[in-house]
This record gives C-alpha cells, sequence and structure tokens, in this order.
C-alpha cells in the first residue's frame, strides 16, 4: 500500500519534530528566552528543509505543518510562563504536548483508514492527559471525564464507521474508495461525526467549554487550534471528494448551521472569558464548515484555519498572565489598558479579527467564506454567518470596553513575562500581516490539492 510506502518518512519527520521541540525545552531550562527561538528556529530552519527536499506537494506542507510546528514552540514557551517553577511537570507535560503535535502532523498526510484511525486516538490520548495534569484545577478533572467519556463514545462510533468503510468499499485508502451504496454513506455520516466532534461542532460541543476551562490557558491555546487546523487540514485534502454528495451535504450543514447559532448564542451569557471563547469557537467551527458544502473550497477552508489558528491562540495567550492571578471574570478586565496597556493592544488586536473588522486576518477569513457560500449557491449559511458575526460584536467589545472605559480594581502594573510577550507581538503581527496581505497577494497556491 502506498502509504505504509511513507513509515520512514513520517519516522524523520518525528525525529526532526522531536529534535525541534527537545531542543527549545533545553534551551528554556537552562538559557535566557533570547538564545531559546535562536536555537529552536536553526533546527525549524533544518526540518523544513528537509520537507523542501523529500516532499514535492507544497501546498499542505508549506501551509499546515510549519504553523503547528511554529504553534507549538508557541505552546512551549507559554507553558514555562505558567510552570516556571515547576521544571519537571514543565519537562513531562512538554513531552505530551511534542507527542500530539507528532500525531497532527501525520493526520495531515495520511490516507489510510488503519492509520487514520490509530493516529486520531494517539492525539486523543496526549489531549486527555493535557488537561488532567492540572490537578489543584477547579474544573480540571471534571473536564477530562467529560471529554474521556464523550470521546470513548465517538472512537466506537469512528471505528464503527471505518470497519463498515471497508466492509462496503474493500480499500483501506480514503482517496482510492469510488463504490457508493448505502453502507458507505452511513459510514461517511459516523466518520464525519466523530470528525466534528474533535472539531467541537454543535450539537457535539458539549465538551469544548469544560475542556477549555479545566485546561491551563496555554494547553487551551494549544488544543483549541493546532487541533482543528490539523483536522481541517485533513477534511479539505484527504476526504473532499465525499462531500458533492447531497445526504453528505445535509448532513454538513446541520453541523455548520447549528454551531453558528448555537456557539454564538451561548457566547452571550458567559462571564467567564474561557467559556467565552470557547463558546466563540464552536461558532468559529460553524464558519469553516460553509466551505465544505457542495464541495470543498480549499483555498478558504485553509485560509481560515490559518486565521483561526493565530487569533484564538493569541486570545488564549492574553489568558495566561491573568490565569496564573486566578482571574477568570470578564469584571478582572476592567482598566487593563491602564494597568497593562501592552496585554490590552495583544487582546484587542485578537478580538477586533475574532469580530472581523477591517485589517485583519478575521475579515478575509470570513471575506472569502462568505464569497464561497454564494459562488456555491449557499445561502443560507452565509446570510446566517453574516447575522452572527453581527450578533458576536456584542461579547468581543464588551471586553475591550471593559479594558479601556472601566476603571481598574487594582492600580498595580501587571508584569508579563518574556516569552509570554514574544507571543503576544508574533500573533499580533500575523493577524495583521493576515489581514493586509490578501489586498496585495494572490493565495491561489492553496487550491492545489495535496493528494
Amino acid at each position: 500500500m502506498e502509504s505504509l510506502k511513507e513509515i520512514p518518512v513520517q519516522l524523520s519527520i518525528l525525529l526532526f519534530i522531536g529534535g525541534l521541540l527537545l531542543a527549545l525545552t533545553k534551551v528554556l531550562v537552562n538559557s535566557k528566552p533570547v538564545m531559546q527561538l535562536v536555537q529552536a528556529l536553526i533546527i525549524g530552519a533544518a526540518c523544513l528543509l528537509y520537507y523542501f527536499i523529500n516532499i514535492k506537494s507544497f501546498s499542505l506542507i508549506l501551509v499546515i505543518i510549519p504553523l503547528l510546528i511554529l504553534f507549538t514552540m508557541f505552546t512551549i514557551l507559554l507553558l514555562y510562563a505558567q510552570l516556571k517553577e515547576q521544571k519537571h511537570l514543565f519537562l513531562e507535560v512538554s513531552a505530551v504536548v511534542y507527542f500530539a503535535t507528532a500525531g497532527m502532523i501525520f493526520l495531515t498526510r495520511t490516507s489510510n483508514i488503519a492509520e487514520f484511525y490509530l493516529i486520531v486516538e494517539m492525539i486523543s490520548l496526549a489531549i486527555y492527559v493535557l488537561i488532567a495534569f492540572n490537578r489543584t484545577g477547579k474544573y480540571s478533572l471534571e473536564a477530562v471525564m467529560k471529554y474521556f467519556v464523550q470521546g470513548g463514545i465517538i472512537s466506537a462510533l469512528l471505528l464503527l464507521g471505518l470497519v463498515m468503510l471497508f466492509s462496503s468499499t474493500g480499500s483501506l485508502d480514503f482517496t482510492g474508495i469510488a463504490e457508493k451504496n448505502y453502507g458507505f454513506y452511513t459510514a461517511i455520516l459516523f466518520i464525519l461525526a466523530a470528525i466534528f466532534f474533535k472539531l467541537g461542532a454543535s450539537p457535539l460541543h458539549f465538551w469544548v467549554p469544560d475542556a477549555y476551562t479545566g485546561a491551563i490557558a496555554s494547553i487551551t491555546a494549544f488544543i483549541s487550534t493546532t487541533l482543528k487546523a490539523a483536522v481541517l487540514a485533513f477534511l479539505a485534502f484527504k476526504m473532499c471528494f465525499f462531500f458533492y454528495n447531497e445526504i453528505i451535504y445535509r448532513f454538513t450543514m446541520a453541523f455548520s448551521v447549528a454551531s453558528m447559532i448555537l456557539g454564538t448564542f451561548l457566547a452571550l451569557f458567559q462571564t467567564n472569558v474561557k467559556r467565552m471563547l470557547a463558546y466563540s469557537s464552536i461558532a468559529h467551527t460553524g464558519y469553516i464548515l460553509i466551505g465544505f458544502l457542495n464541495g470543498v473550497d480549499q483555498f478558504s477552508v485553509i485560509f481560515y484555519a490559518i486565521v483561526y489558528l493565530v487569533m484564538t491562540f493569541g486570545a488564549f495567550t492574553s489568558l495566561v498572565v491573568l490565569e496564573k492571578e486566578g482571574i477568570a471574570d470578564i469584571s478582572s478586565f476592567a482598566g487593563l489598558g491602564k494597568t497593562s496597556p501592552v496585554y490590552a493592544r495583544h487582546l484587542t488586536i485578537m478580538l477586533l479579527s475574532l469580530a472581523g473588522v477591517p485589517l485583519t486576518g478575521g475579515f478575509f477569513a470570513k471575506f472569502y467564506m462568505i464569497s464561497t457560500a454564494f459562488n456555491q449557491t449557499v445561502y443560507i449559511p452565509a446570510i446566517i454567518l453574516l447575522a452572527t458575526t453581527i450578533i458576536s460584536f456584542y461579547y468581543y467589545f464588551r471586553i475591550i470596553v471593559y479594558m479601556y472605559m472601566k476603571e481598574p480594581a487594582d492600580s498595580e502594573q501587571k508584569l508579563i513575562p518574556n516569552s509570554v510577550i514574544t507571543v503576544m507581538v508574533a500573533c499580533s503581527v500575523l493577524i495583521i500581516i493576515l489581514g493586509i496581505l490578501p489586498l496585495f497577494y494572490n493565495f491561489s497556491f492553496l487550491y492545489d490539492p495535496f493528494i
């Protein structure tokens, strides 16, 4: 089988990624923040050079995999800020993060049914551990138990779907499946339901707010973004053939519409910022699923996935410092524009992008998605996207109002670690670039399929 021939390549990738991330961990523990990025980027450049030499299809590799590596490095920087005084725990959690990242990278490359199931379980186990390690957290144990139980049920559903798919087609390769009978469609719907669960799409979203609240901010940033980007890449490039069917179209539309409506309206009533961002991420999942209606628009899906990765990671990065002080409620953001202007400016940029304000990446991500919907004559989801985007301005701008128009309860300046500032600056710059670059540059290379 063709996918089995890639095993030596995947093992080599794992060694490169492992070397990159272990080097970053080592310099974090033993040296100053300035050197940590220099050494990590050198190894990262070697890793990318390896891809350029060995991989012929550049579209997915050049966009998704480097971003997964980059934001894994950012996760390690945030973990270091939160676990600096617990170095043994930092090293253990970092190892699990690397394990999850390796699985996500493999997920973007596999087209084999058996490999797909093993990789999904590999990622799931790592995420269970990442949520559960915060034993002193108020909601950590409850969050991981809910996610574990629901994840176990979905894992069984996924396995059933994959077995049915193999029995109805006789093929272990997603890209080589051609036969279409009732068993085939039932299998695909089971598989898509499991994938939508991993994406946090409604009505299979119940684990999302609890898991995001139970994990520490740096882990929440990691699992809410990199996992979703990897799964979307797999859907857009490996399962794109299945989305031209009427049954799958209606199934996907139901998840998209439910996610947009429920995610937006539930976010309106949240006072805990983490839970608000969790429900916001459900709404954004609904926006992205529009790109899978009546076929797959790979450009709009991948561009939105990139923008979502940056702006959501940046938003959760903002919570790292405040969470360390036990702050979670929106009222705690009052006056941050005065007590921590750097923090407030960064969070403002991320919130404006999440809302879809022009000159941010979020604006063009939604613009391309709406264009895709109208081009594919999918009008109802496009109208719902516009309506829910307008409604979402309320809970995004509410935080901005608190930061700049409310008096701080404590006038003491908040100290932000250098590693957190590094991630904040990087995310802010990236989201502004993604909001300006489409005005001058054609991203047509993203249309090329990676199969």
